[in-house]
């Protein structure tokens, strides 16, 4: 009994704490209460737009090594992002992701040439279909992933190759071979995780 009376009389003094600590602060307290309900109402929108920044600030910052190794940017998580964005948003969303953060990744290596004409619109159409991609491989990440780098690749790389001089042409083809590499190990090892924490069907 002593110990349910000393447990009330806690209870009772931590509740006259806070609710002065509330009448104290009670602009900030109104503040959190409408940003909390603002939160849950739009938690479908909020949600999504936290993740596609965060995933796009990643794949911007995924090709900065150019600015120090003056290579062609085959290793990036560019590619990756814009079809998990996809597939977790639509293709609309994907599209426009694509585009986006390839063009502020060129901009981000100070890169920008002619040739970003080839391979924004390229990430973007990846983007617009891999959404069906998923679904005509099953669902398998790894095959939807490794088949849309190809794609993109087939896309954008023949303007390097047929326009370019010998130097440009054996660039194109290591980045060609590279990009495709390294785009089957980020699929092969966050693929499945990405599509089971975005709940990706």
């Amino acid at each position: 009994m002593p110990d349910f009376r000393e447990k009330s009389a806690y209870l009772r003094k931590w509740n006259k704490v806070l609710f002065a600590f509330l009448l104290r602060n009670k602009f900030k307290a109104a503040i959190a209460v409408v940003l909390l309900v603002l939160i849950i109402s739009f938690s479908n929108i909020i949600f999504p737009a936290i993740v596609i920044m965060s995933l796009g600030v990643i794949a911007t910052f995924s090709t900065s090594y150019k600015r120090i190794i003056r290579m062609p940017p085959a290793v990036e998580l560019i590619t990756f992002t814009t079809v998990i964005v996809s597939l977790a948003y639509g293709p609309v969303i994907g599209a426009i992701y694509g585009a986006v953060v390839s063009f502020t990744a060129e901009v981000m290596t100070n890169a920008l040439d002619i040739f970003i004409l080839t391979f924004v619109p390229s990430r973007a159409v990846v983007g617009l279909v891999a959404g069906l991609a998923f679904d005509m491989f099953n669902g398998n990440i790894l095959v939807t992933g490794v088949s849309l780098s190809i794609m993109y690749n087939l896309i954008a790389q023949p303007f390097y190759i047929f326009l370019a001089d010998v130097e440009m042409r054996m660039k194109s083809f290591f980045f060609l071979f590279l990009n495709i590499g390294s785009n089957f190990i980020w699929f092969a090892v966050l693929g499945r995780l990405a599509v089971n924490l975005l709940g990706i069907a």
